[in-house]
């Protein structure tokens, strides 16, 4: 017998605003622009989604333009056609949105239809419109209201009151809801705002009434208190969220996704709750993940608090010892010696105690401090090894290290953490809402390369790209002023580099990303560090990345200062999602490593000969001369045309991939796993490109 999961609804149910494009022309285009090629309205809901996460068969008779009498009307009459021991596989979901929607009859059309109605400015007469579907069969609906109007604008005028319409309103969701009771099925429901009158809507518990917002199984509770669109509105879930569309304020195509996934832990922790766990898959896949952690002086912020996309894991602070998980180390300026002098006395009696007890206790290390990881690892694990006396399993760093941290979970605190995003709310929206030009393929500089303090490295990397000057500008930006020819870094030196372009890049130096893209007050109330990278890279074709930190490498005897380049930072990710094509002068085995995940860099061999894949980290930074080689005599409409032979292929696609790991839910089994030396699957943890 196949499962079925049946909705009832309006518009934010069935997936509004994104019907097909014969009646919703713009705002697909615009989804089309971020890389997103929307496929149905029900693929686009969140009904569907949920549905296929649980593996149920989804039944959506949601309507755009619907209220709450027709939902109940069409939940009852499916019901009842339904075998009571039918019921038993299925599972049913509404939302009740207080709204003037009227349910009607016509007789001669023999159908149903909505009646829509709204007071302008707030006062009679009631204005309406009559339509038998939503954005389909206009012709018929014209017809509707031709024929049946001005009979219901006097009805309408002679016998509606709105406080008696909406009271019969909660009459009704008040007997549904017994009545779905009795029938002992399994059902989930969210309250609109406006349906939060305890006196005219309740239930009875232990001979009590309480307000139907606190039934059990209303899952308002989490959502901060508020309906499911409610909350979309709160987070920016929405379409004008999304792609910066401010005419349409249904849930967004991610939004949409990120509400079925919330919404399904609701309906998890609730069926656990009520003893439902005999639902046919294994309930104990979909329950929170706990862990146990401790760390001094309580903090409110639990681990992860910044993955915004991380629902089911659950920290949970605790000082019994026997009922400990992790020790969670929460220090700040660990690269610092002070700081770390501190971090080794505030923990090492806790150590101490909880070793004895299990001698396998995760030391845990959430470290975004790049340049200085490969040192301060060493000094932890010289720490926790020698002086603490456990093991080198015991400790769990989770870094920016691609060979140490799958992609997903890297991406998230770079992306979700409000220091590294682009305006006041700090979840993925934000960074697809303000990223991409309208106009895609015009970009302003065709290369960019972003230098912050002075290396070698860096020096040497900026001087193979200059080889020749470029015939259109490149946004280039180095922060030191004071560098010249005869600095006696730029000379021979461990490196074992020479700087030969100088001349070619010289006038560059000193200037900063701020000097191209200065930052309002406006920004500066958006908390936006990265406004004016972000900005930049919005405007540039190809970025050269060089990242901060990386490990020595043995080499000829000697120790290799290049080394390999272990790390992704948002120095990699920002440009990925702002639709840049990307050099990432790293470690062949990094680059590897993201088109194993399934990034394209190909456009780097096929189009400038590169081996990236093979290359050490010092041949791929030399390999920049064949980027300027390549490029020297481009004009304007020589990038335009490269970038866009590999727009679907690489550009697009990196970006999907790039945002699927900011919303893939198998980080949190990868977290838990690792802390808990455990293994636990989900079927959830798929990726979703």
């Amino acid at each position: 017998m196949t499962e079925k999961f049946y909705f009832g609804g309006t518009s934010i149910t069935k997936g509004g605003g994104f019907e097909s494009a014969d009646y919703r022309d713009d705002i697909r285009p615009l989804y089309r622009k971020m890389g997103v090629y929307l496929p149905s309205q029900e693929k686009c809901s969140y009904p569907h989604i949920l549905s296929e996460i649980l593996n149920y068969e989804c039944v959506n008779e949601a309507k755009s333009g619907s209220g709450t009498k027709r939902t109940i009307r069409k939940a009852m009459h499916y019901i009842n056609k339904l075998d009571l021991n039918g019921l038993s596989n299925h599972l049913f979901f509404f939302e009740f949105t207080p709204g003037i929607r009227d349910d009607i009859y016509f007789n001669d059309e023999k159908q149903w239809g909505i009646m829509n109605g709204h007071y302008p400015n707030g006062n009679p007469p009631l204005h309406f419109s009559l339509v038998k579907e939503w954005f389909t069969e206009e012709e018929t609906n014209q017809r509707l209201e031709e024929k049946y109007k001005q009979i219901l604008e006097m009805y309408y005028a002679n016998h509606f009151d709105d406080e008696n319409y909406h009271d019969e309103e909660m009459r009704l969701i008040q007997m549904f809801i017994q009545y779905l009771s009795n029938l002992n099925v399994k059902f989930y429901f969210t309250l609109g705002q406006g349906y939060g009158n305890e006196n005219k809507l309740w239930f009875i518990q232990d001979k009590k009434k309480i307000p139907l917002i606190e039934h059990p199984r209303c899952v308002n509770n989490f959502f901060g208190g508020v309906d499911i669109w409610t909350h979309g509105y709160r987070q920016k879930w929405l379409i004008s969220d999304e792609v910066d569309f401010d005419i349409d304020n249904h849930l967004g195509y991610f939004g949409a996704r990120k509400t079925a996934y919330q919404l399904f832990f609701a309906i998890s922790e609730i069926a656990s709750e009520l003893g439902e766990a005999n639902w046919n898959f294994d309930l104990t896949k979909y329950l929170p993940l706990e862990i146990n952690y401790w760390t001094p002086e309580h903090q409110p912020n639990p681990p992860f608090a910044e993955f915004a996309a991380v629902h089911r894991l659950r920290f949970n602070y605790t000082d019994d010892n026997n009922n400990l998980d992790c020790i969670w180390v929460q220090e700040q300026g660990l690269h610092q010696s002070a700081d770390f002098n501190k971090f080794k006395d505030r923990y090492k009696d806790k150590v101490k105690e909880v070793k004895k007890i299990n001698p396998n206790i995760s030391i845990c290390f959430q470290i975004t401090q790049e340049k200085f990881i490969y040192d301060l690892k060493k000094q932890i694990e010289n720490v926790v090894v020698n002086e603490w006396g456990l093991k080198k399993d015991n400790i769990k760093f989770f870094d920016c290290n691609a060979y140490e941290n799958p992609i997903d979970c890297i991406f998230k605190p770079y992306v979700l953490n409000p220091r590294y995003v682009p305006t006041e709310d700090y979840q993925i929206n934000s960074v697809v809402k303000y990223s991409w030009n309208t106009d895609l393929y015009n970009r302003r500089y065709p290369i960019s390369m972003f230098n912050g303090k002075f290396r070698p490295d860096r020096m040497y990397a900026v001087d193979n790209l200059f080889t020749n000057p470029f015939k259109t500008e490149p946004l280039l930006t180095i922060y030191e002023k004071d560098i010249n020819i005869d600095n006696p870094q730029f000379s021979k030196n461990n490196y074992n580099i020479e700087i030969k372009n100088f001349e070619n890049w010289k006038k560059y130096v000193g200037q900063s990303l701020e000097h191209y893209y200065p930052q309002s007050k406006e920004h500066d109330t958006r908390s936006v560090n990265y406004y004016p990278m972000v900005t930049a890279l919005k405007e540039s074709y190809l970025n050269i990345v060089v990242e901060t930190s990386y490990l020595p490498k043995e080499q000829n005897g000697w120790l290799d200062k290049f080394g390999i380049a272990d790390q992704i930072s948002e120095k990699t990710i920002l440009p990925l999602i702002q639709g840049c094509a990307i050099f990432l002068t790293s470690d062949g085995k990094i680059n590897k490593k993201l088109e194993d995940y399934g990034f394209n860099f190909s456009y780097l061999k096929d189009d400038f000969g590169i081996d990236y894949l093979t290359n050490t980290r010092r041949e791929n930074i030399e390999s920049l001369k064949k980027i300027n080689e390549v490029t020297e005599n481009w004009d304007s409409q020589g990038w335009h045309d490269w970038y866009k032979s590999i727009f679907d292929k690489c550009i697009l696609n990196n970006r999907r991939v790039a945002i699927d790991a900011l919303f893939t839910n198998k980080t949190e089994s990868y977290i838990y796993n690792k802390i808990k030396n455990e293994e636990v699957q989900s079927n959830i943890n798929k990726r979703r490109i």
